[in-house]
């Protein structure tokens, strides 16, 4: 493979290898229709940080950053958070935060993406409805993945046990979800927000503490009101974010308002609902504005001046006096 720079209006080309490191390409994942295609780019990026030692174990991590991941796919941050979540709703990946020690103090540090080798699929409760040729099939086809995986050494070291409710839609599924009636949707939908909430492990309370130990402006008291806005303003952002980034936009926010690089001091609940931590994701983007100066007043400055005290001289400290007609 050839690739080309341009320096100085000079072409510049260098042989590379392409098959110097690459990863694994599991064919259940790219020839699924359920995936989409993002969704499906994300996972082969995911897979370049794989090598064959981990594939052979079972123990398959990914640990690259986000800014590097929507550097070299070319999407934006909330795309990617997307895609990202489409596969550990599809169970393909899943997502541990990490914190790192920086400057004496705890941060959130990049996630560990775990791809899993296994992937389970509910043919007992919700095949009731199917034919028994289409159970048939479906088991069959099932059976056909697994001996996939297998074929290529994947061997996982903890097969994940099923969990009825929350894969009993399992989007790779091979079974037809549109034949769930209204209720049965609502009720998926629901299980799929509170477990999206439980795999953020970021509660309000939680937010509020972090928020306080900033000190830029610390919330002594909350209402009731004031904290269910805060919440629900928490939810949304977790749809978009996960729960390390929005605390690194609020360290972002602090470290920039008391370099003096952000004028505005915001209120938590500002912050949330506003949406104020989109500006702060990127710290590189601040470093750009300068400090802002403290303000001198040179007209309140105070000097010593001399006086002209010959009129007045009873003002003189001496007490001394320039009228000789008052000395008898």
């Amino acid at each position: 493979m050839t690739i080309i720079k341009f320096q100085n209006h000079r072409e510049i080309s260098e042989v590379v290898h392409v098959f110097g490191h690459y990863g694994p390409a599991p064919s259940v994942v790219f020839r699924s229709p359920e995936l989409s295609a993002g969704a499906k780019a994300a996972y082969a990026y995911l897979c370049t940080y794989v090598s064959l030692k981990d594939v052979k174990s079972g123990k398959m991590k990914a640990r690259p950053s986000k800014r590097r991941m929507q550097r070299e796919l070319g999407m934006s941050n909330n795309t990617l958070n997307k895609y990202l979540k489409e596969l550990r709703e599809f169970g393909l990946i899943e997502v541990k935060q990490t914190r790192v020690l920086r400057d004496g103090r705890k941060e959130y540090g990049n996630n560990i993406y775990t791809l899993r080798s296994h992937v389970d699929f509910p043919l007992d409760g919700a095949t009731s409805s199917l034919s028994g040729r289409e159970i048939q099939k479906a088991k069959k086809l099932q059976s056909w993945i697994r001996d996939s995986w297998e074929s290529n050494s994947l061997h996982a070291s903890n097969t994940m046990s099923s969990n009825t409710k929350k894969t009993k839609y399992n989007h790779l599924s091979v079974l037809e979800l549109g034949r769930t009636d209204s209720s049965d949707e609502s009720t998926y939908s629901a299980e799929v927000t509170r477990d999206r909430l439980e795999r953020a492990s970021l509660s309000v309370d939680e937010l509020i503490a972090f928020w306080n130990e900033q000190g830029v402006n610390p919330h002594k008291r909350l209402g009731s009101r004031t904290k269910a806005r805060i919440e629900q303003a928490l939810a949304q952002a977790l749809e978009d974010l996960p729960a390390e980034e929005i605390l690194g936009a609020i360290g972002t926010y602090s470290k920039m308002y008391k370099e003096r690089r952000c004028d505005h001091k915001y209120r938590l609940v500002e912050f949330m609902e506003k949406r104020g931590y989109e500006h702060f994701l990127h710290e590189e983007n601040w470093k750009r504005r300068k400090p802002r100066g403290k303000i001198a007043r040179e007209d309140f400055t105070y000097i010593e001046t001399e006086q002209d005290l010959s009129m007045f001289s009873f003002l003189r400290d001496d007490g001394s006096s320039d009228d000789k007609d008052d000395e008898h």
